[in-house]
């Protein structure tokens, strides 16, 4: 048995201070520079003053990522710049602070204050030490039993079941180990990030996105359920057994995944070392078919969890 990295893990804490910004973005076109309505709600700010011990520590397209210290709490910032001469990135931007503004839950990312100077908006949210999924497996190479995964993917099922629940329902569209973060030293919970590519149901998506080797493959045709959450999730059920990204070892990439996805391609089980629990594979195997009314929503994967995770004749073996 490999050694645990996680310890007699409890209920989640619930500490996450109310939001400071609270106000849901309209439901205007994306526009080049953000919506002045939106930034007459917003606190005006002197960047080096608001926050410090500034860490820069990721950046993207449209912005950077910093840790730093604000109101006696270590937080993590993201700088989004104002103007953003691409249509799809800004309604990316809108699409993140909304939905982050709606969230109130223990396994989903809470926005904690959203403020702006006059070149940048500011989005604070807690700062996750432990980083996340993908850290954990594919760079400290923390060994995973039955605990970790199970209590792991019982988190990332019941932030999904929160999203897929909400009125109207909410579709992450990008589920992968980079967008599942880690809370906790001694009890590691999962916490659900990263809403730029998500959709509230009720309106047009500005675009189909994501990362291909997690994508549904009716995404190809645009046919946006709950379900391609749960494809997604299947993909990093089996990363998290396998310790390597999907189709890492084919050589193939970009669209070209997806439509041998679309043609029944799926990641194999092929690992020598190490034995999965047959259970454990068809619950994968399920949430990766590819009709997506036969996939399980997340409330019901979280219950075949739940029974694997109590079940003791269930063990993961190295062989």
């Amino acid at each position: 048995m490999q050694k645990s990295f996680l310890s007699n893990a409890g209920p989640a804490s619930n500490s996450v201070r109310p939001p400071t910004f609270r106000r849901a973005l309209p439901n205007s076109p994306a526009s080049t520079v953000m919506n002045t309505e939106v930034l007459s709600n917003l606190e005006y700010v002197n960047f080096t003053q608001e926050f410090s011990n500034i860490m820069r520590i990721d950046s993207g397209g449209f912005g950077v990522v910093y840790k730093a210290n604000w109101r006696n709490n270590s937080i993590a910032v993201k700088q989004i710049k104002l103007e953003v001469n691409d249509r799809l990135t800004m309604s990316s931007i809108k699409s993140e602070v909304d939905i982050l503004c709606r969230l109130r839950h223990d396994r989903t990312l809470t926005l904690l204050h959203c403020c702006r100077d006059d070149q940048h908006i500011y989005l604070v949210t807690k700062f996750y030490e432990k980083k996340s999924l993908y850290h954990l497996l594919h760079e400290s190479q923390t060994p995973m039993n039955k605990d970790n995964y199970c209590i792991l993917m019982e988190d990332i099922c019941n932030g999904l079941t929160y999203l897929h629940n909400n009125k109207p329902p909410i579709l992450h569209l990008d589920l992968k180990p980079k967008n599942i973060l880690i809370d906790g030293y001694t009890e590691f919970r999962a916490v659900i990030a990263d809403f730029g590519l998500s959709v509230m149901t009720h309106k047009k998506p500005h675009q189909i996105g994501g990362t291909f080797p997690y994508m549904a493959p009716e995404i190809l045709t645009a046919q946006l359920t709950d379900k391609a959450d749960i494809y997604s999730l299947a993909i990093v059920m089996w990363e998290s057994l396998m310790y390597r990204e999907p189709y890492s070892n084919t050589g193939m990439k970009g669209d070209d995944i997806l439509t041998l996805v679309s043609n029944g391609m799926r990641p194999k089980w092929d690992d020598p070392f190490f034995q999965i629990p047959p259970s454990i594979q068809r619950c994968v195997e399920q949430c990766w078919h590819s009709d997506p009314q036969q996939r399980p929503n997340a409330h019901i994967l979280c219950s075949q969890l739940v029974a694997i995770h109590q079940d003791p004749t269930i063990q993961f073996l190295d062989i």
